[in-house]
């Protein structure tokens, strides 16, 4: 990484650990503000610059862009709050129960919530409770876009996904209400140290996709901060059961790299793979789109446990785009899900989007796949060694 990322990681840093930074004359400070932007922490970035003396914030040519950006968060983070009151609201006097997960969820944590942003807000709710849920928001006349799994609306310009508790990231969560601690008359809540298995897990399935910003391993360590006496040992046997011990262990490790976290560091990265890690979070933004493509990830796919990118590969990986799994096209057409007898309907169905509706798309990707190189084999190599 060069100096201003590097600098970038420890602003972050001095932030989670209640610090001022030091400032620097030898960053570029407008790959600084391209950097906050593509994670979306340029809220923090902009707190950490705003703490330097008067000389040296007037150095910083692009403060101001900074500063518009902590305005954007403070409003972002006074609609999340209204919604997330408004959907308690509503929850509560329907008499569902739910769990809010990820940011909102974790906000509070923070050394200053009003800055941890997120994309949306997501909440759990029971299966039982679908219909009427559905029915609800539908009577609000909310642009709903539903599948069995969740239902997704906007409000206000800011994203909100209700998911069925059978929606999950991994099996582990598959009895989320069991897990949960009342909060609430129909709130429920993960422990601190659920809600960092869980995040793990939400981590480790962005990676065995695109990728993960620095915001979720940002989560990571305000929860282990937070935790009373953080048993290490005691919680790897949680990650195991989870089959995310060997990630778990190399995300406690990179985050008491950057961060300081206050957790054991134990786990050897071989060859450049820190090196490649680091890249992957640090160029990919916050769920790793700006560093890989649809073709990568193909190719990922069907390099399996081998590392060699080869002609056949990309062959495989080209039938993996035409042929996706039961479960891809399952999550993709609502109809397969619900009746698993058109499946048939659904590989159709998705050769005729792909033809006619992302054409472009769809030979965009094949050329990414074809044109994919040395770096496909290193990612894998890295998934890998983190066994995800």
């Amino acid at each position: 990484m060069n100096i201003t990322k590097k600098y970038f990681i420890n602003l972050i840093s001095a932030f989670l650990n209640n610090k001022q930074s030091a400032y620097r004359d030898d960053i570029d400070y407008n790959e600084l503000y391209k950097l906050g932007n593509m994670h979306n922490v340029c809220g923090i970035i902009a707190k950490q610059l705003m703490g330097f003396n008067a000389d040296e914030r007037e150095k910083i040519e692009n403060l101001p862009a900074f500063r518009q950006q902590l305005g954007y968060t403070l409003i972002s983070y006074d609609k999340k709050q209204q919604l997330a009151k408004m959907l308690r609201d509503d929850f509560n006097i329907n008499e569902w129960n739910f769990i809010f997960v990820k940011g909102t969820a974790i906000r509070d944590l923070y050394p200053v919530p009003e800055l941890r942003t997120s994309g949306d807000i997501d909440l759990f709710f029971k299966k039982e409770n679908y219909n009427s849920i559905l029915e609800y928001y539908k009577n609000k006349n909310y642009e709903l876009i539903s599948n069995p799994n969740e239902i997704v609306f906007t409000v206000d310009g800011e994203h909100i996904e209700l998911h069925n508790e059978t929606d999950f990231d991994n099996p582990f969560f598959k009895n989320i209400f069991a897990m949960s601690i009342k909060q609430d008359k129909f709130e429920e809540c993960l422990d601190i140290e659920t809600n960092l298995l869980y995040v793990l897990t939400h981590i480790a399935k962005h990676f065995n996709h695109f990728g993960a910003g620095i915001r979720m391993f940002m989560d990571v360590d305000v929860l282990i901060r937070n935790t009373n006496n953080f048993d290490y040992d005691s919680f790897l046997t949680r990650c195991k059961s989870a089959n995310i011990e060997t990630f778990a262990r190399a995300v406690f490790s990179l985050c008491r790299l950057w961060f300081d976290t206050p957790v054991k560091a134990d786990f050897i990265f071989s060859d450049d793979m820190l090196e490649k890690f680091e890249n992957v979070i640090i160029d990919g933004g916050s769920f790793g789109f700006e560093a890989r493509t649809l073709g990568e990830y193909y190719i990922d796919k069907s390099l399996g446990k081998g590392e060699k990118n080869s002609l056949f590969s990309k062959f495989k990986a080209i039938m993996l785009l035409i042929f996706p799994s039961c479960n891809s096209l399952k999550n993709n057409y609502s109809y397969a899900k619900k009746y698993p007898l058109l499946l048939p309907a659904a590989w159709i169905n998705r050769i005729f989007d792909g033809i006619f509706k992302r054409g472009k798309n769809s030979a965009n990707t094949v050329k990414q796949i074809f044109s994919s190189g040395s770096e496909a084999e290193k990612y894998k190599k890295l998934m890998n060694e983190l066994e995800i």
